[in-house]
């Protein structure tokens, strides 16, 4: 399931997924950001998103899912994750414009404080 739209619109499509007999997987792509995240970028890409879809059809609000504290994107993620039942997550952090070293150091201060945590607390199906 695409990052841009809310966890109501998912839990809508995990839903019918389910009552359809789905039986893959439920992957859900989400934006993260340890820090500051760098807003002028995501508007920038958000603005190609919604060059795509012309002009009478909005994402509608940003769903990065950032914070300086890496608890409380576990946090967000998990609730995110048991809203939605899914039962994957492809994290990005990558954003045009964004330096090789920013996206390095993301990738590893999310490998290292929020992987783990996530796994230990990854909500029950």
């Amino acid at each position: 399931m695409e990052g841009m739209s809310s966890a109501d619109r998912l839990t809508s499509l995990t839903e019918a997924f389910d009552r359809a007999g789905g039986s893959g997987s439920k992957v859900l792509i989400r934006r993260v950001w340890l820090g500051d995240v760098p807003t002028h970028l995501v508007r920038r890409q958000r603005a190609v998103y919604d060059s795509y879809s012309g002009a009478a059809v909005t994402f509608g609000d940003d769903q990065t899912i950032a914070s300086r504290e890496p608890a409380e994107v576990v946090a967000r993620l998990c609730e995110l994750i048991a809203a939605t039942r899914t039962d994957a997550l492809n994290l990005r952090v990558h954003l045009p414009g964004m330096p090789p070293e920013a996206i390095r150091e993301q990738i590893e201060t999310l490998g290292t404080e929020v992987v783990g945590p996530l796994r230990d607390n990854w909500p029950a199906p």
